[in-house]
């Protein structure tokens, strides 16, 4: 299946990913080598998700880093 990835921040891309059916958020994320904890946003499809949420061929994914500030 095709994903397309949106990553935010500092190194903002936009990238497609042939993935295994079955995939997850993160198992995408550790292909990626991005850290999947609470402080990073995933979200598939415009909507924030959970890591464990399984991808669809065509999904849109966007993940955006911490958001610091003051």
């Amino acid at each position: 299946m095709q994903v397309t990835v949106k990553l935010y921040g500092e190194n903002r891309e936009k990238m497609v990913f042939e993935l295994p059916e079955g995939s997850t958020l993160e198992g995408l994320a550790l292909l990626l080598k991005i850290p999947y904890n609470d402080s990073w946003l995933y979200g598939v499809n415009g909507r924030v998700q959970s890591l464990a949420r399984i991808l669809q061929d065509g999904d849109e994914v966007f993940i955006s880093p911490p958001v610091a500030g003051g």
